[in-house]
């Protein structure tokens, strides 16, 4: 077995909301520091190689990579060849190509190249992946397997003469900072002379996330070994999940090919699986083999739970709202009907057509509403929260609010209070000159101004001049009907915060003080006076 050490160390930057940082790479062994390519990255060149191991293929004269991958605008590699660091006297080259920036939680490619550099063919080539800082292998082609010390292992097989193996994977850092990965090789080419009888056998192991709720990631892992001598070819494991369980791709059956097995040889795979709701899950899986042979795992179970939450709206008394407006409380109680907890958060718009006043339990309000911070909420637990805000005018008010959790869904409740308002009227009559000339016409102001929270119908403004005062005319509409020394103005309806305007003009038919009265009158409101008062004086 040709086992080979740490080819380097990759590291990205892990960004959040953007793309920073670069991409490097160093081997402690021999000293070796990226040289600049481009656009493209950077690669490794040997400053000082490692001795060659005693026994090694006979590599092809001026080696290269055949592989040759295309490095595309953004993305970087690494590369290194093995065991002398030199393509021309080593026997296997890996190359890694990665994009030079990543996002934090978002899946990037990430592909390694396995080049046989020798003449002759390399036997059970396998990759492995001895340190993963901040980086989770989420898929790859070939799978990868579990390996002892915590590495990630892929078994890439033959490798004939000039040849290459692309391990096409995807990749996650969960974390902002660097993602670096760590690689070794190896292989085991062997020439044997001796005839032997032999009796291979299988055993197959099966483990699985004991306890999961429906939003997470339930894994199954299986190990098959073959337990007995010689090699146990065309290796494949099968399993049939139970009904309510799949992969995350929606597959109702896990297969794997495990290749050929050699003597007490073991080969480690895994699956993501998901559940279609709580409840508990439980079966085996079996392995099978060239030559009959068939093993069956473990029985294993995994117990799925859900969180479910429940909201409820509760809307206060209406009533009369005055000009100082009226404060109002909206309480909201959210359950968990569920089997399992749930981080919950609570939202609420402030209704239309009030202001924010307060809220209880750490409620805080901000441009869409106010959020509570429930917290974890049992299986079973419910809280209330409340929101408190003025109301400015009358009329209805509806409140909302929604609930959500990690798996438990997003519900919703609302609830309208109704409030009624109260009338009001405001009413003037000025002019600009208190002293008139004796027939000199003389201009009156008047205003009329719904001021409350209701519709006033049938307004009517009725002026009577004192004797001495001639009634001349009026822009009031509609028009105005004079009757002696009366006038009558009928407004009409003034909606909510409506204003009327209008000039009764007169004059003064003799000297004296004269005082011109308003009387103005609708179906809410009591009737409201106002006098104005002139002077008229000879000519």
């Amino acid at each position: 077995m040709k086992n080979f050490g740490i080819i380097s160390t990759l590291s990205l930057a892990v960004v959040a909301g953007g793309l920073v940082g670069c991409s490097s790479g160093n081997r402690s062994s021999t000293g070796e520091s990226p040289t600049n390519v481009g656009a493209h990255g950077y690669y490794w060149k040997d400053q000082k190689a490692a001795p060659a191991p005693k026994a090694a293929p006979a590599p092809v004269a001026k080696a290269e990579n055949p592989c040759k991958p295309v490095i595309g605008p953004g993305y970087m590699t690494t590369s290194q060849s093995f065991p002398t660091g030199d393509a021309a006297t080593s026997a296997v080259m890996l190359q890694e190509v990665f994009p030079g920036q990543v996002k934090a939680n978002a899946n990037f490619p990430y592909k390694i190249y396995v080049s046989n550099l020798t003449s002759t063919t390399l036997n059970n080539v396998i990759v492995s992946a001895t340190s993963l800082a901040n980086r989770n292998i989420v898929s790859s082609t070939p799978a990868a397997s579990a390996g002892t010390g915590g590495a990630l292992v892929w078994n890439v097989g033959d490798i004939a003469p000039g040849k290459c193996v692309v391990i096409d994977a995807t990749a996650k850092a969960s974390a902002v900072g660097n993602s670096s990965t760590c690689l070794t090789v190896s292989y085991n080419n062997s020439l044997c002379s001796n005839l032997q009888v032999v009796q291979p056998a299988l055993a197959l192991t099966k483990a699985m996330t004991p306890a999961a709720t429906v939003c997470d990631p339930i894994v199954a892992t299986f190990e098959v070994k073959n337990t007995g001598s010689g090699a146990a070819s065309n290796v494949k494991i099968k399993d049939t999940l139970p009904a309510g369980l799949t992969t995350t791709d929606g597959k109702t059956t896990i297969e794997f090919d495990a290749g050929t097995l050699a003597s007490g040889q073991a080969r480690q795979f895994s699956a993501n699986l998901k559940a279609a709701k709580s409840g508990k899950y439980e079966n085996n899986a079996s392995a099978s083999a060239d030559d009959g042979l068939t093993a069956n795992s473990n029985t294993v179970a995994t117990t799925v739970t859900q969180p479910q939450l429940k909201l409820a709206a509760e809307c206060p008394a209406g009533g009369p709202v005055g000009r100082s407006g009226r404060n109002f409380t909206f309480k909201f109680t959210v359950s968990n009907t569920g089997d399992a907890a749930a981080n919950t958060t609570v939202t609420a718009p402030i209704p239309a057509g009030t202001t924010f006043v307060s809220a209880d339990n750490g409620g805080t309000a901000g441009p869409n509403g106010v959020t509570w911070n429930v917290g974890s909420l049992a299986a079973g637990a419910s809280k209330a929260v409340s929101l408190t805000v003025k109301a400015l005018g009358a009329g209805s008010f509806s409140a909302s609010a929604t609930a959500t959790g990690p798996c438990a869904g997003t519900v919703n409740a609302n609830c309208t209070v109704a409030t009624t308002g109260l009338p009001d009227i405001g009413t003037q009559i000025t002019d600009d000159d208190g002293v008139v000339d004796v027939g000199v016409n003389h201009n009156f102001r008047y205003e009329v101004k719904n001021q409350g929270f209701v519709d006033l119908t049938n307004v009517k403004a009725v002026f009577t001049l004192d004797e001495g005062l001639s009634f001349v005319s009026s822009d009031a509409a509609p028009a105005a009907a004079a009757n002696g020394q009366t006038v009558t103005v009928n407004v009409g309806t003034l909606k909510v915060g409506d204003i009327k305007r209008f000039n009764i003009v007169a004059k003064g038919t003799k000297a004296g003080q004269f005082v011109i009265q308003s009387v103005t009158t609708s179906d809410q409101t009591k009737a409201v006076r106002n006098d104005e008062q002139v002077n008229y004086v000879g000519n």
